[in-house]
């Protein structure tokens, strides 16, 4: 009987622990978005502990984000690394997770969140109007957002 006991309560470990595993994935979520458009609207990805990329399935932005299960190739993963690693401290220290005017008169917005080991740690809403704010890094950082936005 005790081993029975014993045997049911590592089965039931074990699979605490699978479970844990799958929330203790880090994530880097990022790309573009109009909010009012109506077809092909959006270009956000996921970047799953650094080696597994994947793309939204939505047209339209909308929150929580479904991704296609099929993955990107690895030429793609390395671009998205740099942003993931490089997110600027003007983000990090802002008290604001809406940064300009994102989606004024419909323009594109950027979207980037970082999740560590399942734990949300950021998340971003970014104006692509340049102009809107000052900080060099930002504006670098956004310029990096756009290009390999567009180029995904």
């Amino acid at each position: 009987m005790t081993k029975k006991i014993l045997f049911g309560l590592f089965i039931i470990s074990s699979l605490g622990c699978a479970k844990q595993e799958i929330f203790e994935k880090d994530y880097f979520i990022f790309g573009s978005y109009q909010a009012t458009c109506q077809k092909d609207c959006t270009k956000i990805f996921k970047l799953v502990d650094e080696g597994v990329l994947y793309a939204d399935m939505d047209v339209i932005f909308m929150e929580p984000i479904q991704f296609n299960q099929n993955a990107y190739g690895s030429s793609k993963i390395q671009r998205v690394r740099w942003l993931s690693r490089n997110i600027p401290d003007f983000l990090w220290n802002s008290s604001s997770k809406t940064i300009g005017i994102p989606n004024f008169n419909n323009e594109v917005a950027y979207f980037v969140e970082y999740y560590k080991r399942g734990e949300r740690k950021g998340k971003w809403y970014i104006d692509s109007d340049k102009s809107r704010y000052s900080n060099a890094d930002l504006i670098r950082y956004v310029d990096s957002l756009e290009k390999i936005t567009s180029a995904m």
